[in-house]
């Protein structure tokens, strides 16, 4: 083979037409940016989702990036200004992966907070293929003060709890100081958390992510709890 030929060849399949699909179509992504992001997910963001919404009547300011997964009955939207970037769209795709309506991706666990977490937790980790992390170290000071707020709720109020997993223990509270200090200790997992144990990790392709056996899902939900506790003992005061 003559030298640069092979180099020519690969050239030529980078430039070829990305196949659009009904959603794909709908966004300003070039393709290659596109075949960028099937490639990370293993999937086709046209494979996340049944339709596309332009979002004029939501939250999201006109001109941004951002967007969001809504799923009514049988149909999962993905709901974006069609300037949507590469990072947006590979974390809302995993949404649209995980949440298909035929249950194809059903994960093993049996507490729903550890569910979501895990869910956003691969959304950020394709999110970060296409973005450097924003997290940052005062963000994990305030992962491990609301952490801090949240027990210490519990025990001003003399609720105790032998309930494993934050799930199960705040299904045994009433109290609504409490209760709102945990929501808001699970706002911080699922964004902060997510994003900083998304950061570190290394093990793992994304598409065993998105669809995990047992033994995958109880490492990886191991691995960021884990990830939660070295930063609950660096930022916490002594």
């Amino acid at each position: 083979m003559e030298e640069g030929l092979w180099e020519d060849y690969e050239d030529d399949e980078e430039n070829e037409p990305y196949d659009r699909g009904p959603i794909t179509s709908e966004l300003e992504l070039p393709d290659t940016e596109l075949r960028e992001v099937e490639e990370i997910l293993d999937s086709s963001p046209d494979d996340a989702f049944n339709e596309h919404r332009d979002p004029e009547e939501t939250e999201i300011e006109s001109g941004s990036t951002h967007g969001g997964t809504d799923t009514e009955g049988e149909t999962v939207y993905l709901d974006a200004f069609r300037d949507i970037s590469q990072a947006t769209l590979a974390h809302e795709s995993v949404h649209g992966l995980m949440n298909q309506p035929d249950g194809s991706v059903n994960l093993p666990g049996d507490d729903p907070w550890d569910a979501l977490l895990y869910e956003e937790f691969v959304a950020r980790k394709a999110e970060l293929e296409f973005k450097d992390s924003e997290v940052e170290s005062e963000d994990l000071r305030t992962l491990a003060r609301s952490k801090r707020i949240y027990e210490n709720a519990r025990e001003e109020k003399g609720i105790e709890t032998n309930a494993e997993g934050l799930n199960n223990e705040v299904r045994e509270i009433v109290d609504e100081e409490v209760l709102d200090a945990a929501d808001q200790y699970k706002q911080k997992r699922d964004t902060l958390l997510a994003e900083e144990a998304a950061d570190r990790h290394t093990e793992y392709e994304l598409k065993d992510l998105i669809d995990p056996d047992i033994e995958t899902y109880n490492e990886t939900l191991d691995y960021i709890k884990n990830v939660e506790q070295q930063i609950i003992d660096e930022y916490s005061p002594p």
